[in-house]
């Protein structure tokens, strides 16, 4: 694996990582205990590999696609603990999740940025004015549907 797109990929991580520990507060004690304990059995490798995101366009792969089961196997392989979606029809996008998700030992963070809605990301939905549009309005109300909406 390229150092420079291995440490591009850390880069991903290191701000919703962030977010995450900065939730983990609000967590229910069930959860706290999960995290603590998949810690504690977790080797360092592990542990760096959860660290890792890596990037990734959705499309209609046969399992065998060479770029589909390099993700598989890096995810498999190296303990990676975050995708980052960048486009595709809602279909790709469900199945490629669902797809890594059961080959991950511990849940992965699923992200996409999606500041102006899911069409930024999947080929459908609502298209969102940008950011600063919305704030513009200076209403908390707008921002918060539009939020609540693309959730």
């Amino acid at each position: 694996m390229n150092m420079h797109k291995l440490f591009r990929n850390l880069y991903f991580c290191i701000l919703p990582l962030m977010v995450v520990l900065s939730c983990a507060g609000s967590r229910e004690e069930k959860q706290a205990d999960w995290v603590d304990r998949q810690m504690s059995i977790m080797s360092l490798e592990q542990k760096v590999g959860q660290m890792m995101v890596f990037d990734y366009t959705p499309n209609f792969f046969n399992e065998n696609d060479p770029v589909f089961r390099n993700l598989i196997e890096t995810i498999e392989k190296c303990h990676v603990g975050g995708v980052i979606i960048w486009r595709g029809n809602p279909y790709a996008v469900a199945r490629s999740i669902d797809r890594i998700q059961a080959v991950s030992d511990i849940p992965l963070l699923i992200m996409a940025d999606m500041e102006w809605g899911t069409p930024m990301r999947i080929n459908e939905g609502i298209n969102f004015p940008i950011n600063m549009a919305i704030g513009a309005t200076g209403s908390e109300d707008y921002a918060y549907t539009v939020g609540k909406i693309t959730a």
